[in-house]
Parts: C-alpha cells; structure tokens; sequence
C-alpha cells in the first residue's frame, strides 16, 4: 500500500501531512459532479455540464455500481451509484440536460494514525454536505476499498470499474452470518455461488461445505473434492 500512500493528496492538491489540519481526499483528477442533497446514507450530486462530452470519448463514465468519491470535510467518503437520472430530459437548444446521481454512502478513506497511511473504513464520520465536489474514484482508492490487506479474503473475479484490481470477499464476514446471491433468472447466481465456494476451498484445503443441490446444478463443478449424496447412496439411521 506504499504507492496508495505516496499518491494520497489532499482536496487543496498537495500532500497531506496531519490528519487533524487538513482534510484528506482529492487526488489530481477534476471533479465530476457536487453533492446537491444529503439524507442519511443518501446523496445526490448534479453532474457538470462537461461531463458528457467525456462520456462521449468513453471518459469518466458514471454507472450504476461504480464507486464515486465526496471530498468532505476530513475524509475521503466514498459512495456507490444506486441510480442516474435526467429529471427533465428536454433541455434547451444547445443546453445540455441537467444529470444527477444518487449516491449510497459506503465508508471513508482517513489517514491512520499509527502508520501514517491511508485506510478504508465501513460508515462515515464526517457527513457531506451541498458543494461538496464528487470525483471518480482512482486505482488507488479502489485497491484500498476491495483489496484489504489486514484480513482474511478470497479472489472472485476482477472489478468493472478497473480490471487490474481483484474483487475479493471477507471470508469471515460472509461465513460469519447469513448471506444471499440474488438476481433475474439467468444472471449467473449458481455461477457465482461456485466461484465463491471454489475460491474457498482453494485458500481452506480443510473446509468442509454441505451443499443442498435440489436441482442438480453443481454435481459437475467441484470434481473429486465432492462427496455426492442422492436416494440411491444415502443411508441414515433407523432412529431418523
């Protein structure tokens, strides 16, 4: 994480030394929109007006699920977009409609104080607020936010918003409560599910998982490390 540290900048553009007089946040990149509205969790931004023209080149492309980051008062809030809008599609001649973004915030970016470098952290403590420039989150802060270093995680893939960074899952996190893979029919839930539970059994040699397969979807996906159990192998005891 020492590249992540050395290229961390504060919102005024230089280095930030002290966590405490001077708030973290902004890399060089130009901002892409200012938050409008604040409820909760909740923001909304309105986007600048050239915005889309970098849409057009297939720049600094805001979609649904990307990570966005608020340059607040002594952190670095970072949030997903839920949804993009044009509340009134008919602009004038030569007047580009007017595009916000909703916005659910995540976690903060913050300088640690032991070790001097930036860390991610689940909730905010320091709330946005109306102005507040919305930037596109760079490698850096994306590699802070979904590669931890500090705990237990497995690889499931890449992200979308930047393939060089692996997508991992905090093993304990999800084996440690309920979880679910929901999605429309055909989206690739039993897919994912096996990716998960193979990546587990690749990092835990000796984990032991029990699979209720009632249609027979992964009898082919795990190989010999599976023991299959059907009516024609399954013996129980005569109490039961």
């Amino acid at each position: 994480m020492s590249s992540a540290a050395s290229s961390y900048s504060s919102p005024l553009g230089s280095p930030s030394s002290s966590f405490g007089d001077r708030p973290l946040a902004k890399a060089a990149r130009a901002h892409v929109a200012r938050i409008v509205s604040v409820s909760g969790a909740q923001a909304v931004a309105i986007v600048d007006s050239d915005v889309s023209e970098a849409h057009r080149r297939g720049e600094e492309r805001i979609e649904i699920g990307s990570l966005l980051k608020i340059a607040a008062a002594r952190t670095s809030v970072m949030g997903v977009v839920s949804a993009v809008s044009i509340p009134v599609p008919d602009a004038e001649p030569g007047k580009e409609p007017i595009g916000l973004v909703e916005l659910t915030l995540a976690g903060e970016i913050s300088l640690d104080r032991a070790t001097m470098k930036p860390v991610f952290r689940r909730g905010v403590t320091s709330i946005p607020t109306i102005g507040d420039p919305v930037q596109m989150a760079d490698h850096h802060d994306l590699a802070l936010v979904y590669t931890p270093t500090d705990a237990d995680t497995i690889t499931v893939g890449t992200l979308f918003q930047d393939p060089s960074i692996p997508a991992r899952m905090l093993t304990n996190e999800l084996f440690g409560k309920h979880f679910t893979v929901v999605g429309t029919t055909g989206c690739g839930k039993s897919s994912a599910l096996t990716c998960i539970l193979q990546s587990v059994l690749a990092d835990h040699r000796h984990a032991h998982i029990v699979l209720l397969d009632i249609h027979n979807e992964y009898s082919g996906a795990f190989g010999e490390r599976a023991e299959l159990i059907d009516p024609s192998n399954l013996r129980l005891p005569f109490w039961l």
